[in-house]
Formats: C-alpha cells, structure tokens, sequence
C-alpha cells in the first residue's frame, strides 16, 4: 500500500490504520513554509542536495517532513526512494535547478541521468519506458533513456543558447531518478597555462603548510592539540575559554605563534601571487598550481620563465576567457599583488586542458643556471678556471642530497654537465654558468655535498667552495 500524495509505501512505524490515516492527511495539507530550494538567489542552499525532493502533487515542505520515513524503509531493505511521477514533472525540477544556476555562467553542458544504487520500482521504470514492458534490466534501461532524451529536450527549451555536450563541458548535472533531484551543479575547472618569472628569493612556489600546526591554524596537530606542552609554540587567543576546562588545558582557540593562525610557513607563495587575481577573476573556489619542477626557495628564476599550469576549482564566471591577454597584464600590473616579486613572462596566458599538468610534471627538460660561490684559500685564477671548464661534459654520480634526504629516496642519481661558462672571478668569488640535464643538483654540483655528489667544482679545486646564490637562467625544451 503506498500513499497517494507522496509515493511512499506503507512504512513499519503507520503500525495502525489510523496512524496511517494520519500520514496520508499531513501530505495532502497546504504547505507551512516556502520550499527550502527557492532560496533568495545567490543564497547557499542549506543542504549539501542541491533541492529536496518533487514528486507530483507534493510540495517540499511535506517531502521533508517524511526523510525519516524515507530513511527508515531504506533501513529495512525496501526501494522507499522517492520516484518521478511522470516525465512531465522535469519540467517543475528544473524551475528549481535554475535557482541554483543563477550567477554560473555556462555554454557547454553535459547531462546526466542515474537510477540511484536500487534503480527504480518495476512499475515506475515501466511507466516511464512508456509502458514498454520488458526484463526488469532492460525495462531499467528504458527508463534511464527516457528521461535522459526528455530531460535534452526540456534543458534545450529552456536555455537555447546552451550546448549539449559529452566532452569538455562548462557544466555537469546529474539527475538522480530514485531521489528525482540533481546533485549539487559545480562548474568544471578552467585550466590557464603560462610561464612565470620569479624575480626575488624566499618565496616557495605553492602554499607552504606550517611547520608546527601542519596548516592547522588553530592549534591542532592531527587528533592532538598542541598548546599545553612547553615549547608547543602555540598561543592561545585572549580570553579563550580551556577546552578541557582544567587549569592548564588547551583553548580551544589556540592559535599557532610560527604562522599567527595564517596555517602557512611562508606568507606569500608563487601560486597565490599569480593566482589570487585570477581566482578572483573567474569567482572561481581555489586555484591549485601545477609547475614544470620547481625551484628552492632561494633560487630566482629567470630568463623567458618557468611553465606551469594553473588549475581554478568551480569557477561561476567564463566570459573572462574572452579576453586572456588582458588577464596577464592584470597579474603584471603595478598595483598586483605580486608586483616586482613574480610576473608572467611576456604577460601571456593560454587556455590549457586538464591533461597538460601531467605533460608538464612529466616532462624533463635541461636548464641553464647562473650560481656565485666563495673559494676558501682564493681562486688560483686561469689554472683553477681550466679545471672547472674540463668538467664539461662528465656525469655525475649524485646521492640524494642530505638537505632532501629526509623527504626522497636515498639514491644514486647519474646527471650530465652539458656546459659550462663563462667563468667572472672577483677575488675568492666566482660566477658560473652551468647547462645541465633535468634532475641535477646544482649547488651540491659545487660544494660536493661531503662527497655525496662526484665530480664535483670543490673536489675538483681541492678547495671548499660556499654557494652564496642561485639563479635558474632558462628552461629549455618547451
């Protein structure tokens, strides 16, 4: 026996007629509150979904009032899930979804339709096939082709600037029968290719998480707050109350002393100096950055820039991409954030695709570096300048450098010297061009690293040499 307004069967709980009575009545009433999904525009919906269930002649309010009952039945192993009425009720389905829509710009679309893990009644999939009968996996089938070619037809009616695709869409939705809503509509991510130019030192490429609270912010280290250990380096925000209530507990509002609650070890990264406009631009939620490598922190990179990829995560704008050289010069203007720190090599940005990350991570590519080094005991001049030189061309065996060694594999690496030179000594200082093969260890390449890396500029001298900076020239193959 099932209910005449919402569909649902007759549930364990309506253990007497009249209870069940009672339940019938309650989803005929008038309905006591406007439906969750007519939320003012640009207002979050309240729930994860983006709209409660609609079922034919049902409003929202009731069909909330019964996921309990729902969720019971489910409970018990009985399809209990909410099913379409009839194809003609899309239509009321998608006056809701262009609620959630507003604000989302979008041209490309792709549609999809599922049946949910139960799949639909035999008699709901029936009548939606039209009453084709059949197997109950073809008669499922059926259905999910008929509402699919029903759900193209009324999306197209009403937005007919649209483009219904299978590839590459701006936008996915995803109609659940069984549930009769769409999931939540997230605009697929836009994918901006460049190169950047870091002009400073101390400066990381991406977000660096804090050392001490792990990116945490306020104060925790995984399961266990840190605060009430001496040394813990966390502070704790005045007037906070104690977690634990005791004398010496740990506030709840402790915030970590390193990073003053900002969860990042250094305050400014290439990737929020380039990407917060952009993010901004597209109102997109996060930019993830993906670079071809990545140089220390105290290494400059220079020359026409270093490739990377910038990834924005559910971006509501698009007419942004009509225009991408004027995007450029807004991350290379005076007033940007990152101005005189990074800037994009020739202000120049090109729309990418979510399999050129992978290309770049992928790609190895040899580089030309400029490094300054002091030579303790002097430079001998022409003599220690020819045995530099004569390292041209060797491979070198270079163990895992002992500043990385606690976060790589202990291996042994073979690296090419492709060139070397010119050479500008001044006094103990030298300054020197190196081309080498993608992966060498440049500064270890000079000082030796205790021996880890062989040949090297020091071992070669019989002289300890200290690297004084680095910069990254050019990066070639791309």
């Amino acid at each position: 026996e099932s209910c005449l307004a919402c569909l649902l069967p007759r549930l364990p709980r309506y253990k007497t007629d009249k209870s069940w009575s009672k339940h019938q009545e309650f989803c005929k009433g008038p309905s006591k509150q406007a439906p969750q999904a007519a939320a003012a525009p640009g207002k979050k919906p309240s729930s994860s979904r983006l709209a409660a269930p609609i079922s034919a002649g049902v409003d929202n309010n009731n069909n909330n009032s019964n996921n309990g009952s729902s969720n019971s039945n489910n409970n018990n192993g009985n399809n209990s899930s909410r099913e379409v009425a009839s194809l003609s009720d899309l239509g009321r389905l998608l006056e809701v979804l262009g609620r959630q829509l507003e604000g989302i710009e979008f041209v490309r679309v792709q549609l999809g339709v599922t049946l949910g893990e139960r799949g639909l009644s035999r008699e709901t999939a029936v009548k939606l096939a039209s009453g084709r009968d059949a197997s109950d996996s073809e008669v499922q089938q059926l259905a999910k082709e008929a509402v699919l070619d029903h759900l193209r037809l009324e999306f197209a009616t009403r937005y007919p600037g649209t483009e219904l695709v299978s590839q590459e869409p701006d936008l996915k939705l995803l109609l659940d029968v069984s549930l009769w809503q769409f999931a939540p509509p997230i605009p697929t991510a836009i994918f901006l290719y460049g190169r950047y130019r870091k002009l400073v030192r101390g400066i990381p490429q991406t977000r660096w998480p804090c050392a001490v609270c792990r990116g945490e912010r306020t104060g925790r280290y995984g399961k266990r707050k840190l605060g009430s250990e001496p040394g813990s380096g966390l502070i704790s925000e005045p007037g906070a109350s104690s977690a634990s209530g005791k004398a010496g507990g740990t506030s709840s509002l402790s915030m970590c002393e390193v990073c003053k609650g900002s969860g990042l070890q250094y305050a400014n990264s290439v990737q929020d100096l380039i990407g917060s406009s952009l993010v901004t631009a597209f109102a997109a939620e996060d930019g993830v950055f993906h670079g071809m490598g990545r140089e220390d922190i105290d290494v400059r990179c220079l020359g026409s820039g270093r490739p990377f990829v910038l990834e924005l995560r559910a971006p509501r704008l698009r007419r942004p991409l009509q225009d991408l050289q004027a995007l450029g010069a807004a991350v290379n203007s005076p007033e940007a954030v990152g101005a005189g720190r990074v800037e994009l090599s020739g202000a120049l940005l090109r729309l990418s695709s979510r399999a050129e990350p992978a290309r770049l991570k992928g790609a190895a590519a040899d580089k030309t570096y400029t490094i300054r080094f002091r030579v303790q005991g002097g430079f001998g001049g022409p003599e220690d300048e020819a045995r530099i030189l004569a390292l041209a061309g060797s491979v070198l065996d270079q163990r895992t450098p002992s500043r990385v060694e606690h976060r790589r594999a202990d291996l042994v690496r073979g690296r090419t010297i492709l060139a070397l030179g010119p050479i500008i000594a001044e006094g103990d200082e030298v300054e020197l061009t190196i081309k080498a093969e993608s992966g060498t260890y440049i500064k270890e390449f000079v000082h030796g690293d205790a021996g880890r890396t062989v040949p090297s500029v020091s071992g070669t001298l019989g002289r300890k040499c200290d690297v004084m900076w680095l910069d990254v020239r050019e990066i070639h193959g791309e």
